[in-house]
């Protein structure tokens, strides 16, 4: 016994190429002060530009690098460029977990309003890269 099937496939459109992610803003972290308090400044590229300084604009995160906790997160806005300058802490970074080798860390990174569609799961937020301050 032979069994055929066929199907009627109707193609309305080549798929192109997936669009590429958004390029991914960038930041830079300068620490400053004593010991037992530490402020960050965190300047940065490629956001969004005219963004409220509110939790519409931009979001700012720190983790902690031993215990891989988060700290609240901080907001601020963009200019007209997309350039953002927020000012974090201070912090007593004395009481910071450490790690074996004795440094305690902090993880920065931030993130505007976009998503990136090659993230896994898809289109979690842009994240900037991460700067991570040895303290």
């Amino acid at each position: 016994m032979i069994m055929e099937k066929s199907f009627n496939v109707q193609v309305t459109g080549a798929a192109g190429p997936a669009d590429p992610p958004p390029a991914r803003p960038r930041i830079q972290v300068q620490q400053d002060g004593p010991i037992d308090a530490v402020t960050f400044t965190i300047t940065g590229s490629g956001f969004l530009p005219d963004q409220p300084d509110s939790p519409s604009g931009i979001a700012i995160r720190a983790v902690d690098g031993v215990t891989l906790q988060e700290y609240p997160q901080v907001f601020t806005g963009s200019n007209a460029t997309g350039a953002i300058e927020r000012t974090w802490g201070p912090l007593n970074t004395l009481l910071l977990p450490r790690n074996a080798a004795g440094s305690a860390l902090i993880h920065f990174s931030a993130t505007d309003s976009r998503r990136d569609p090659t993230s896994v799961p898809a289109n979690q937020p842009l994240w900037s890269n991460t700067v991570t301050i040895p303290l």
